[in-house]
């Protein structure tokens, strides 16, 4: 009884379930502000928000720049642990002991600070790429051609717009 209960319950249930529909949203451009970032306008609070329109286009070249920016970013966690593992190990209370710490420490917050303007610099180049891939392709030139006939220039002007 309750098998045959589960079984109609389930055929009922995917008689009503609906398919997910895909959606195409166009893509805006990415603006960027010193570290902070903007998209359609409004602000992102982090980096990460980003990853979806970035990793949208399935460009190999943009995904690997934000890859790297991630590996980066998760590479700053580490930097410190030299004099951590410093702090905690040394039973030494000597004014040596104490310049090393900080010594291990100094060169933790450099590692830290070059590894975060690495990375916002890959994010960058990520950045760049995906607003070149998607923007509109429109250009506007302007040409000088020499007539060979006369020996005289001509000036054309051209919009040129990709559909």
């Amino acid at each position: 009884m309750w098998k045959l209960f589960g079984i109609l319950l389930f055929m009922f249930g995917s008689l009503l379930a609906r398919a997910q529909k895909t959606i195409n949203v166009p893509l805006k451009p990415i603006h960027k502000q010193g570290w902070q970032y903007f998209y359609d306008g409004k602000r992102m609070y982090s980096p990460y928000a980003i990853q979806v329109p970035l990793q949208s286009l399935n460009d190999r070249e943009i995904n690997r720049y934000f890859n790297q920016f991630r590996g980066f970013q998760q590479a700053r966690g580490f930097v410190y642990l030299p004099s951590l593992i410093f702090l905690f190990t040394n039973e030494s209370s000597s004014q040596d002991a104490a310049r090393a710490f900080l010594l291990l420490f100094a060169a933790g917050l450099a590692a830290d600070l070059s590894l975060n303007i690495t990375s916002h610099r890959r994010l960058s180049k990520a950045i760049n790429l995906y607003n070149f891939a998607i923007m509109d392709r429109a250009s506007i030139g302007l040409n000088l051609d020499r007539l060979p006939a006369n020996n005289q220039y001509m000036v054309s002007f051209g919009l040129n717009k990709r559909l």
